[in-house]
């Protein structure tokens, strides 16, 4: 009888195999963990230049008795956006670009602007500050944070809602949101 040697083939083992799947899952949670804190930080930044906007408003309305980008109507209804952010600029509470005529731009990318009318739900000549760029997963967080979870509703609200005032939970759609000053 004649036996046959089996060469040996080479190869990864079950264990190193289950190793390197290991390393790979614990890298992949990293990085997922990395992407919720960095957009947990812009969420943060986002709510934190809301409030100092909305700070800054409040302020100049003390210290000059009118609301900025008013054009000096005092009529309480901002009339600008460009004039809105330059005489905000001008006091020395938003700092803009030189030469910029527009609202600075936020963590996600979007844009600040101010809007007067009955836009987003609001009723006529409501002054509006609003955040353009933002998902929609993000709005709705913001809302249940500083305000009631409801789209149509409260000092912040959106245009683009359903009409039931539900968010479309879990959507990375980019919207634009309001609050009212």
């Amino acid at each position: 009888m004649q036996r046959t040697k089996l060469k040996k083939i080479k190869g990864f083992s079950l264990l190193e195999m289950a190793t390197v799947l290991i390393i790979i899952g614990l890298l992949l949670t990293g990085i997922l963990k990395g992407q919720e804190l960095i957009q947990n930080a812009k969420t943060k930044a986002l709510i934190q230049d809301l409030n100092k906007i909305h700070e800054s408003v409040i302020a100049y309305k003390q210290r000059t008795g009118d609301f900025p980008g008013d054009s000096g109507t005092t009529d309480g209804i901002i009339d600008s956006d460009p004039l809105f952010w330059q005489e905000l600029n001008n006091e020395g509470y938003i700092p803009l670009a030189s030469g910029s005529t527009s609202g600075p731009n936020h963590d996600f990318n979007g844009k600040w602007t101010v809007v007067t009318g009955s836009s987003n739900g609001f009723t006529n000549n409501t002054n509006q500050l609003c955040a353009s760029g933002v998902s929609e997963s993000i709005v709705e967080e913001i809302d249940r944070k500083l305000d009631d979870g409801d789209a149509n509703e409260g000092v912040i609200r959106t245009g683009g809602a359903t009409s039931s005032g539900d968010y479309n939970t879990g959507s990375e759609t980019e919207i634009t949101f309001c609050i009212r000053l």
